[in-house]
């Protein structure tokens, strides 16, 4: 069976991750995912929301906004 991988850069979009996650999540139930959330050095409360998230989620937090690739995920 293939794994579903869902890629998200984020940016001092708190809100905006937290609406997606309120309507990707419940949609996911029985599929098997893994949810790639790049944080590109955000400011706001975006590290305090993404830790209540619960589910397959990978968060990698970078210092700065100056790398937007995904070349550090290894799948």
């Amino acid at each position: 069976m293939s794994k579903l991988h869902i890629f998200t850069l984020t940016w001092n979009g708190s809100e905006k991750i937290q609406k997606l996650y309120d309507s990707l999540i419940p949609n996911l139930n029985g599929i098997d995912y893994e949810w790639h959330i790049k944080d590109n050095g955000s400011v706001d409360d975006t590290d305090d929301i993404v830790s209540k998230f619960v589910g397959n989620i990978n968060y990698i937090k970078y210092p700065n906004n100056y790398f937007n690739d995904f070349d550090m995920l290894i799948i």
